[in-house]
C-alpha cells in the first residue's frame, strides 16, 4: 500500500502513515482529525532534530508571516478589553502558529501524491454519504439530512471542499493523459460536479466558476485573446447550465438577485445580502476609527456593538463580518493585515517559481480560491476552512524549495 512512501527511518515512515491518515479524516471528523494531529506532533518531537528544523523556519517567508499573523493576534491582546473574546480568537489562530509549521516540518515532497490521493478519496467517501442521503437511503447521516445532504460539516464549508475536489481532479484530467485514470477522472469529477449543484453553499458555487476560470487559464496560453474569449464563451454557458439545471443554484441565485434588489432598490437591508452589506460598511467604519492597529483582538463585538446602534439599530448586531478582511483589518489595523496580506503574497510568489505543473497551478489555485471566498465570509476563522488551508499549504509549499 505504502510501497513507494518516502521515509528516513522507522519512526519517520510512521509518521508519514499518520500524515496520510490525517489527509482521509479531518475532512470527515473533527475529533479524529484533531487525535491525528496529536499523534502527529508526538511522532514528530520522537522523530529527532526538532532544533535545527524550527531555526529554519524563519528563513520560509510564507511561514514567517503565517507565524508574525498569530503573533499580532497576541499583541492584539495588549489593547483589547474584553480579553474572554480575545482568548476565543487567538485559540481560532493557533492552526498558523502550530499546526501549520508542525505540518511543514513533518510532510515530506515525495509523498505529497500521498497525501492529496489520501483527501481525495475522503472527499469521495463524503460525496458518497451526500448522494445517499440527497436519494433518501438514509433520513439522516451525521450533521446531513435528506434536505441538506452535506454529511460531515455544514454546508458552507462543504460546497469549498468538493470545489477544491473539483480543480484538484480537473487538473488531473486536463494534464495527466494516461487512458486508465482520464476514464476515472471523469467519471468523479462528474459526480462532484453535480454533488455540489446538489447542496447549498454560495461561497462554493462563485468558487466552482473562478475555478473554471482559473482552469482555462491554467490550461490554455493566457497570453492570447482568444484564451479570454474561451472563458468569456464557456464560462456563462456552465452557468447557464447549472442555472437551468440545479434547483439549488437556481433558487440560490434568485435569492441572491432579490436580496440584491431590496438592498440597492428598495433601501431593505433585512435580507443575508443586505446584513453583509451593512455589517462591512458599519466594519469599515469601526477600522477607520482605528486604521494604525485596530481594536484589539478581543473588542470587536463591543466596538461594532457601538457602531451598530448608531447606524444601523433596527437590524441584528454580529461578531464577525462575514469578511475576512474586515475583520482583520478591525481587530488588527494595518499592523495585522500586512502580515497578513504578505502570507498570501509569499505563498503566490512561491507558486510561480516550481516547474511542476501540478503544484504551480494549484499554488495559485489555492491563493486565488481563499482570496475571493474570504470576501463573503472570515474563512480562516472556521475551523474546517482553516485546516483545509492549513493541510494544503504545506504540501505545495515545500514541492518550491
Amino acid at each position: 500500500m505504502f510501497g513507494n512512501l518516502y521515509y528516513e527511518n522507522g519512526i519517520d515512515k510512521l509518521l508519514q502513515i499518520f500524515l496520510i491518515l490525517f489527509a482521509f479524516a479531518f475532512p470527515l471528523t473533527v475529533f479524529g482529525g484533531n487525535l491525528l494531529l496529536f499523534f502527529i506532533l508526538i511522532l514528530w518531537l520522537l522523530r529527532g532534530n526538532i532544533k535545527d528544523q524550527i531555526q529554519s523556519l524563519p528563513k520560509k517567508k510564507f511561514l514567517l508571516y503565517s507565524i508574525l499573523f498569530f503573533i499580532a493576534h497576541v499583541i492584539g491582546l495588549l489593547w483589547t478589553e474584553d480579553l474572554s473574546w480575545g482568548w476565543k480568537i487567538l485559540k481560532k489562530m493557533i492552526d498558523f502558529s502550530i499546526v501549520l509549521p508542525l505540518l511543514y516540518m513533518s510532510m515530506k515532497r515525495e509523498n505529497s501524491n500521498y497525501y492529496i490521493s489520501s483527501f481525495l478519496l475522503s472527499l469521495i467517501f463524503t460525496v458518497f454519504l451526500s448522494y445517499l442521503l440527497y436519494f433518501g437511503f438514509f433520513p439522516k447521516i451525521l450533521h446531513g439530512t435528506i434536505q441538506n445532504p452535506t454529511p460531515t460539516m455544514s454546508h458552507i464549508s462543504y460546497n469549498i471542499y468538493i470545489c477544491f475536489g473539483i480543480y484538484i481532479l480537473a487538473h488531473k484530467l486536463l494534464f495527466n493523459r494516461e487512458k486508465i485514470n482520464t476514464f476515472l477522472y471523469s467519471i468523479l469529477l462528474i459526480l462532484f460536479t453535480v454533488n455540489m449543484f446538489t447542496t447549498e453553499g454560495r461561497a462554493g458555487h462563485v468558487m466552482f466558476f473562478a475555478a473554471l476560470f482559473l482552469l482555462f487559464l491554467q490550461y490554455f496560453d493566457h497570453r492570447k485573446i482568444r484564451t479570454y474569449v474561451l472563458v468569456f464563451l464557456f464560462v456563462p454557458l456552465f452557468f447557464f447550465l447549472a442555472y437551468n439545471l440545479s434547483d439549488v443554484f437556481k433558487s440560490r441565485v434568485t435569492t441572491t438577485k432579490n436580496n440584491v434588489t431590496k438592498f440597492f432598490i428598495e433601501n431593505d437591508q433585512n435580507t443575508s445580502i443586505g446584513l453583509r452589506f451593512a455589517y462591512a460598511l458599519n466594519t469599515t467604519e469601526v477600522f477607520l476609527e482605528n486604521p494604525m492597529f485596530g481594536v484589539g483582538t478581543g473588542d470587536f463585538p463591543r466596538e461594532y456593538s457601538e457602531v451598530h446602534n448608531k447606524n444601523t439599530p433596527d437590524l441584528p448586531t454580529t461578531v464577525n463580518p462575514h469578511n475576512m478582511y474586515l475583520i482583520v483589518l478591525s481587530q488588527l489595523g494595518i499592523f495585522g493585515f500586512s502580515f497578513f496580506v504578505m502570507m498570501f503574497y509569499y505563498q503566490f510568489k512561491s507558486s510561480l517559481s516550481t516547474k511542476e505543473n501540478f503544484y504551480k497551478n494549484i499554488g495559485v489555485g489555492v491563493v486565488f480560491f481563499y482570496l475571493v471566498i474570504m470576501f463573503s465570509d472570515s474563512y480562516l476563522l472556521g475551523h474546517f476552512t482553516t485546516i483545509l488551508y492549513v493541510f494544503l499549504s504545506p504540501i505545495i509549499y515545500r514541492n518550491f524549495e
